[in-house]
């Protein structure tokens, strides 16, 4: 999109979905001064569970993504590479992660996007199918990831690129072109939203319905809402005050009285005119576009029936009944469910396989999923079986094959079978990413390997 969504409108849907899923990290409480750990020779025969590769002496640090990794020094943040060489120098207000050759940085209250070089490319516009759409003295083009504007800045309004299309807006009506500029459906509806499926959704008089990539109207407008279709096949319209799913005929395959669960939401409750909840049009269509948050997850649904949460599958069919007082999406074959104030886990059969007997519950990501009981973490296996008693204070998601813990302000991480492999001796520390994890070390930042 050509805008940055609302700071505010994401944290608070990001905090939402933290807390319904487990709970937050504790703060840092003050900690007691300790022999700083230092870096190690490990030999054969005494060898150290890690070592410290880049000395500590950042003032914050985030994890490596892309070969380089985002560091604070003296309030301001820059990057280095796996060596702990400086590459792109500390003059950000903030700085993400790289991903395919970009990052987003702030500098003077603004977003940009640079390369490796610390080059700026794209003035706060993403990066989608190799082009950001910027804007340049009120009107918009597209340039691509060496920063060249290789589409003219002569659009009163854009949209990113999608399935080879950009929704671009001219004289208050809307069309799409293609790479090169050229325009293939002309600029003749009311609102658009990008393809998905080879499909669109447009607004004609009032009305949404769907083109295809020659322009064609394939499903009528009739709809008086519409979002882009799913990678099932299928895309959530309203009309008449009923909710529901289409196939790409524009057949309703799903019974249009269920609601649809979607990131914590239910699709009904969205109000896209609500300038509180969605303050720019470009928002307002990134939350049509259900793809960025999807509502299936591995072919099955949560809805809401009178009041109580199940799960269908992609044609409707209802694979559990609707009787939990909350439920979230399916991870790795298995859904976690809310019965009588507690979690557990059901299968894709609707069968309870963990019985519910946790305070709070996590995914679960390659075979293990986080659980809190009386404020504690842990983990447990899809038999629900504890692999290591709940004592930690704080637990990440296992990584590269190492959970981060925390007890009693330390952080350590322990393997899949509870052992500790590096000792509960940092201030801080984050997930290892790309062989490396940050740590914290008497209030400064540095990198440790794993010994393995």
């Amino acid at each position: 999109m050509i805008k940055r969504f609302g700071t505010a409108l994401l944290l608070a849907f990001f905090l939402l979905s933290c807390a319904t899923a487990m709970a937050q990290i504790p703060p840092k409480a003050p900690t007691t001064p300790r022999p700083k750990p230092q870096p190690t020779k490990p030999s054969p025969q005494n060898k150290e569970p890690y070592t410290l590769v880049i000395p500590a002496t950042f003032d914050d640090a985030r994890a490596f993504s892309d070969g380089l990794a985002a560091v604070q020094i003296n309030e301001k943040w820059g990057y280095i590479d796996k060596t702990g060489r400086l590459v792109i120098p500390a003059t950000f207000e903030s700085a993400g992660n790289f991903k395919k050759g970009v990052a987003e940085v702030l500098i003077s209250d603004n977003y940009f996007y640079i390369d490796k070089t610390g080059k700026t490319i794209s003035l706060g516009g993403n990066f989608f199918e190799g082009f950001a759409c910027e804007e340049i003295n009120g009107k918009f083009g597209f340039v691509d990831k060496s920063g060249r504007l290789v589409i003219p800045a002569t659009y009163d309004n854009a949209w990113d690129f999608s399935g080879g299309l950009a929704a671009v807006e001219i004289n208050g009506k809307w069309g799409y072109i293609d790479k090169t500029g050229r325009f293939v459906i002309p600029s003749i509806y009311d609102d658009v939203l990008p393809f998905s499926e080879g499909l669109a959704a447009v607004e004609i008089n009032g009305k949404w319905g769907y083109i295809d990539k020659t322009g064609r109207l394939v499903i009528p407008a009739i709809f008086d809402n519409a979002y882009t279709f799913l990678k099932e096949g299928l895309a959530y319209v309203t009309f008449n005050d009923m909710t529901g799913l289409i196939d790409k005929t524009g057949k309703i395959v799903i019974n249009a009285l269920l609601d649809f669960y979607y990131y914590n939401y239910l699709l009904s409750e969205w109000d896209l005119s609500d300038v509180d909840l969605v303050s720019t049009r470009h928002e307002a269509m990134w939350f049509r576009d259900l793809n960025n948050y999807p509502i299936f997850s591995e072919g099955i649904a949560v809805v809401k029936i009178n009041d109580e949460y199940g799960f269908i599958d992609k044609t409707g069919k209802l694979i559990s009944d609707a009787t939990f007082e909350k439920a979230l999406l399916f991870h790795e074959g298995l859904a976690a469910v809310e019965i009588d104030g507690k979690w557990g886990f059901i299968d894709k059969t609707g069968k309870i396989v963990i019985p519910a007997g946790y305070d709070i519950v996590g995914d679960f990501y390659n075979g293990l999923a986080t659980v809190i009981i009386n404020d504690k973490y842990s983990f447990i296996d899809k038999t629900g079986r504890l692999i290591i008693p709940a004592i930690f204070d704080n637990a990440y998601n296992f990584s590269e094959g190492l959970a981060c813990v925390s007890i009693d302000d330390r952080y350590g991480y322990i393997d899949k079978s509870g052992r500790f492999i590096i000792p509960v001796v940092f201030d801080y520390a984050i997930p290892f990413s790309e062989g490396l994890a940050a740590v914290e070390i008497d209030g400064k930042w540095g990198f440790i390997k794993y010994n393995k």
